[in-house]
């Protein structure tokens, strides 16, 4: 018995823990536990990187189709733009007019020189009546303003001295040393209604011998008050544009008749 308790004695120091499993080093549980960390984790994150590629193609995709509709959208807007742009243009081009403006100011008075008067589109709303046209410009040259004009706005015929359209009679006369005289007449010596304002007839009278010519190539001025066009319904007065001598002449003959001349188109 005593043997048996030296035997244990002597071998008492093998500690009953000695006898257990030792456990790793810590450096290699610590790298086990890692090991198995990244081991346990490597699947998810392979699942999370494969979710968001799939969410950023999705994302992508969707980005792609929204560029395309917006570009698409702004191709459609930029057509419709250019499409109510010309819509509105020839609509303001059909509101607009062609005619004579003045290209500097002129003063009542002042004589009208080439160029003075130059073509240029304006509303209609702005055009007054019986404003001249490109084809008036020539003709205008050398007549007086009757009115101020003004740089850049229309000119009305009545705003000419001389022109086509008179405002009134005074208006209608072209030239300083020129008057207007008035004929009576009848259907035979005055051509009533066939005479026409702007017309030129030569102004016979009676004497001893026969019949001359007292007064030749003169302008009709006014057919009764009208100072435009025919009158239709006839005419008992012709109002003529005359030096002061050749009124004095008309003045003093009797049975004054009227004759036209043709109209002579002038050369270009």
């Amino acid at each position: 018995m005593k043997e048996q308790n030296e035997v244990k004695d002597e071998n008492s120091w093998l500690d009953e823990s000695a006898l257990e499993p030792s456990a790793p080093p810590a450096d290699e549980k610590a790298d086990g536990h890692v090991r198995k960390s990244r081991d346990v984790k490597k699947p998810k994150r392979r699942v999370e990187t494969e979710s968001d590629y799939n969410r950023m193609r999705r994302v992508l995709m969707f980005t792609a189709a929204a560029a395309v509709v917006v570009g698409v959208g702004a191709i459609l807007f930029s057509s419709w733009q250019l499409l109510e742009a010309r819509s509105l243009s020839s609509a303001n081009e059909a509101e607009m007019k062609t005619v004579l403006v003045a290209s500097r100011s002129i003063l009542a008075g002042d004589a009208i020189y080439e160029g003075d008067l130059v073509e240029a589109k304006v509303p209609k709303a702005y055009v007054p009546a019986g404003a001249l046209e490109g084809d008036d410009a020539q003709d205008m040259v050398g007549k007086h303003a009757v009115v101020n004009l003004s740089e850049g706005l229309p000119v009305a015929a009545s705003a000419i001295r001389g022109s086509a359209q008179p405002s009134d009679l005074a208006t209608a006369i072209d030239g300083d040393d020129m008057v207007a005289y008035g004929v009576s007449v009848d259907d035979t010596t005055g051509m009533s209604p066939l005479l026409t304002v702007g017309d030129h007839v030569n102004v016979i009278a009676k004497n001893d011998g026969g019949m001359t010519v007292l007064v030749s190539d003169v302008r009709v001025l006014a057919l009764n008050g009208s100072l435009e066009g025919r009158v239709d319904e006839g005419y008992n007065r012709v109002v003529l544009e005359v030096t002061q001598e050749q009124a004095t002449a008309i003045a003093g003959a009797e049975d004054v008749s009227l004759s036209l001349l043709p109209t002579v188109e002038e050369a270009e």
